[in-house]
């Protein structure tokens, strides 16, 4: 079976002490499954209360509000799951992605909005040690220059010139290597670089340390943004005696432990027997020795006599003729060097297929993760078929300008880079006699893949492929799920299943009028008639009575000012209104305690919006929209002439679209 590996994981190691606002610490005496959050109102000295914060747990939201300390705690987060909090639209406000460990918790600090800078020090601050080695875009440098300092930690002045090497590795697997040397303020400029995301970048620099050099390496990054990249590589103190070694790659051995004048390369990855391997010089690209890692140790060191500044890499071969190649590292005359070469495959995309299955057809969305198993960016021409009979296929507006659909598929427009991209496509499969027969060719094959589709009355998930393993999943929003995972596929074969479709019910016509609008099947309220309740409007004015609308169409949508969708939503649903006109009614409940604001907030609209203040203090969910089962925000209701619920549509909708048009005005034309 093939492992798979992600190559980012350097970027991440090296990265994690630079920035500890949003940044999750791992806490060994926290409850297991904890994640207790901090936010600040941009002043690490100021909480924030009563403000909402969300946990995405393997991107399912859910949302509590801050206590007066600024406090907020998730528990029972299952170890393994893939998190995200947040508090607010800056970057202050929001973590980056993080497994959730198997013991203990995590802790994290937020903040509303950005942090309130320190005073200005008397002298520019001193470059840190541990921001060494992380190049960042930097929109001042023009898209093809990378701009390197070299400093010794604690010292403003620089030290004197050295010579600073970029290594690239470009798609077509050349090997570029350029130096520079630093200048009076220890900055060494590149230009004319590769900035369509295509090379692969390192920057090595050799900092004098008594007799010897700190050998310092930044993490691989690549071009293509709005601006160029600018890094730092510090070395410790200058009182520091002992010389340094950057790891070239966080998997590798300690250099440490390698004798002067060895050089050691471990391989891994998809091997069949003894592995063949190379060392090259990155400048020249000559071949400098050769032999045979065995299949007992994965490991050979070869006697080598490094030039000053030298740079080199290590290509090596697996089963099947696969390749893989290390990071550049530098080699010294006082001690030796140690690297890695991972073996896998080199594009190996894996899918996480998300369906609901109606009377007639199957509706899915599908995550396209394709990583690229190398330090190699990939920039070969790379299509991925969509499903045989897939209709409307839709690319998410966020993977638009990296990839593109065309009748052959999903067509990647970009260069991948190491790590790789994901990419999701919704569309449609029609059935035939009851079932949809699902089949994907996959000419790259696909690694550890999941299938799930709803569990309904009728359906069911047959015909798996060869080593799925099929279970059942319950969301905590309820909805239960029928689930087929660790689907591995070889390339060129073709992934193959059976989905049984519900029999038609009563909302078929409508289902399939709406089927656009994503509804989901899973309200308890679906068929039942629609809670009534009677709420002031934030202008003022007697109560509205839900069941005072009953003889028309009504959508009910649950909001509130502080969450992030409504304010894209709300002027949809006013084209909606305006579109409809007598023959809709729509209303708005807002999760607030202050009409007032939430006046301000969105302003005036042609339909009325009803305060739904929380019960309790600690709570940020309107007590009328608590008691619909909801617990995050937006979410609409369609109910029908006769106060029926019939339709329930979770998260943001496009009203303004033609689709979503179609599913009301069938609501409106039914019985």
């Amino acid at each position: 079976m093939l492992a798979r590996f992600v190559v980012a994981v350097a970027v991440l190691a090296r990265t994690a002490s630079a920035q500890p606002v949003g940044q999750p610490l791992e806490v060994a005496d926290l409850p297991d499954g904890t994640v207790s959050v901090r936010l600040v109102d941009g002043d690490l000295t100021v909480g924030a209360p009563d403000r909402p914060v969300w946990i995405s747990i393997d991107d399912k939201a859910y949302n509590l509000a801050t206590d007066s300390a600024g406090r907020v705690t998730f528990s029972k987060v299952p170890g393994g799951a893939r998190i995200v909090v947040s508090a607010a639209t800056n970057d202050d406000g929001k973590s980056r992605e993080f497994v959730m460990p198997s013991r203990g918790g995590v802790r994290l600090v937020l903040s509303r909005r950005d942090l309130h800078p320190p005073a200005p020090p008397a002298a520019p601050p001193p470059p840190a040690r541990a921001r060494s080695g992380v190049a960042l875009p930097d929109a001042t440098l023009p898209r093809d220059v990378v701009a390197v300092r070299v400093a010794y930690d604690g010292e403003a002045a620089a030290p004197p010139p050295s010579e600073v090497t970029l290594v690239g590795y470009a798609s077509d697997e050349r090997v570029t290597v350029a130096r520079a040397r630093t200048d009076a303020a220890g900055l060494a400029k590149f230009t004319g670089l590769d900035a369509s995301g295509g090379v692969a970048y390192f920057a090595f620099a050799l900092l004098p340390r008594g007799r010897s050099f700190d050998r310092l390496a930044t993490d691989m990054f690549v071009l293509g943004g709005v601006g160029g990249h600018r890094a730092m590589l510090v070395g410790p103190a200058r009182g520091t005696a002992a010389p340094v070694d950057d790891p070239d790659d966080v998997r590798a051995p300690p250099a440490a432990k390698v004798p002067a004048g060895k050089v050691r390369v471990e391989v891994d990855g998809v091997l069949d027997g003894a592995s063949r391997v190379e060392l090259y010089d990155a400048a020249t690209r000559k071949r400098l020795d050769a032999g045979d890692a065995p299949e007992a140790t994965k490991q050979i060191t070869f006697d080598f006599t490094p030039r000053p500044g030298q740079v080199l890499y290590a290509e090596a071969t697996g089963a099947h003729a696969l390749r893989g190649r290390s990071t550049p590292f530098q080699v010294l005359g006082d001690r030796g060097a140690a690297t890695m070469v991972s073996v896998y495959p080199r594009i190996v995309p894996r899918l996480s297929i998300a369906a609901t299955a109606f009377d007639d057809a199957l509706s899915a969305r599908m995550m396209l993760e394709v990583s690229n198993n190398s330090w190699i960016p990939y920039a070969g021409k790379l299509v991925l078929p969509l499903p045989r009979g897939a209709r409307d296929p839709e690319l998410d507006e966020d993977a638009r300008g990296v990839a593109k659909l065309t009748p052959a598929g999903l067509e990647i427009l970009r260069p991948l880079p190491p790590g790789g991209f994901t990419f999701t496509v919704g569309f449609d499969l029609p059935g035939t006699r009851g079932e949809v027969a699902w089949s994907l060719a996959l000419p790259e094959g696909a690694f550890e893949s999941v299938f799930s589709v709803g569990k309904e009355p009728g359906v069911a998930l047959e015909n798996l492929p060869p080593g799925a393993r099929p279970s059942e999943h319950t969301a905590r929003s309820g909805r239960a799920y029928l689930v087929a995972d660790h689907i591995s596929v070889a390339r060129g074969k073709t992934m193959e299943l059976t989905v049984k479709l519900p029999k038609p019910g009563p909302d078929a016509v409508l289902q399939r009028a709406c089927r656009k609008l994503g509804p989901d099947l899973a309200s308890p309220l679906l068929g039942k008639p629609a809670p009534d309740f009677a709420l002031a409007p934030i202008t003022g004015g007697p109560p509205v009575k839900l069941s005072s609308l009953r003889g028309k169409t009504t959508l009910v949508n649950f909001m509130a000012s502080w969450d992030a969708l409504s304010g894209d939503e709300r002027p949809r649903l006013a084209a909606l209104a305006k579109e409809l006109g007598a023959s809709l009614s729509i209303v708005l409940l807002a999760s607030d305690r202050d009409p007032a604001l939430v006046a301000r907030v969105i302003g005036p609209q042609p339909f009325p919006v009803l305060l739904d203040a929380p019960k309790k203090h600690d709570d940020n969910i309107g007590a009328v929209t608590s008691s619909w089962g909801i617990k995050l925000l937006p979410e609409s209701y369609l109910v029908d002439r006769k106060g029926v619920v019939r339709m329930y549509l979770s998260n943001a909708r496009h009203w303004d679209t033609p689709e979503a048009l179609a599913c009301v005005k069938a609501l409106v034309a039914g019985p």
